[in-house]
């Protein structure tokens, strides 16, 4: 992890406030957006939970196509250091990156991020934490025209980097460092197994919501 970003972190965590860098709240024709995010799981611990504000035509991820780096490392190891790390150097398509704190089965967090005109659209997850490579999130929502809060329910997602095998070694959040790599591409996560050493209590319903994001338009820059 950066020395950046671990300073962002620190400071967030004296403050007790949600990380950001790189806002620009003042660009002509841009404001800010609220973005709630909550674990329904009752099992999944979340990740750092990074967001950001970009251009049309720009995915963070697609169901169907193979994961990139930026999503492998969230997804396997819950860093959000990737995809901040890239917004932070590509200004021509990201405007804006948040990171929220990590959060507990049920509980919510919040972040502010700036969205504008020619970067409407809003990206953002985290890692389902007691998971191979399980992550949930948004792609691409417009969040620029919104008038009202938009509540968006998310499902469980298989990145498709890394064999679920459910075992601890394996599981970034338990500790473990060793994978074995898939070489698949993003798809609905089926749910544990419970053959392995994950234990059944971190089981959760693939069929339904994993999280619920909401995203509440701030007063608009004059």
């Amino acid at each position: 992890m950066t020395k950046m970003i671990r300073a962002l972190l620190a400071v967030t965590a004296l403050a007790g406030a949600p990380a950001a860098f790189a806002q620009n709240p003042d660009v002509h024709g841009g404001h800010r957006i609220a973005i709630e995010y909550r674990d329904l799981s009752g099992t999944q611990a979340v990740s750092l939970t990074p967001f950001v504000s970009h251009v049309a035509g720009y995915h963070l991820f697609e169901i169907g196509k193979p994961a990139s780096l930026l999503i492998q490392e969230l997804a396997e190891n819950g860093n959000p250091e990737f995809i901040l790390g890239t917004a932070v150097g590509d200004p021509k398509t990201f405007l804006d990156a948040a990171v929220g704190l990590p959060n507990a089965p049920g509980k919510g967090r919040r972040v502010l991020l700036t969205v504008d005109k020619q970067h409407p659209l809003v990206s953002g997850g985290w890692m389902l934490g007691q998971t191979n490579d399980g992550f949930t999130g948004i792609d691409g929502v417009d969040a620029y025209g919104l008038t009202k809060p938009l509540v968006i329910e998310v499902y469980p997602l298989d990145a498709g980097t890394e064999m679920n095998t459910e075992t601890k070694a394996d599981t970034a959040a338990l500790g473990g460092l060793g994978r074995i790599p898939e070489n698949g591409v993003i798809a609905r996560h089926t749910g544990i197994r419970g053959d392995a050493d994950i234990p059944a209590s971190f089981k959760f319903d693939p069929a339904k919501p994993i999280g619920r994001i909401v995203i509440t338009p701030l007063q608009v820059n004059k």
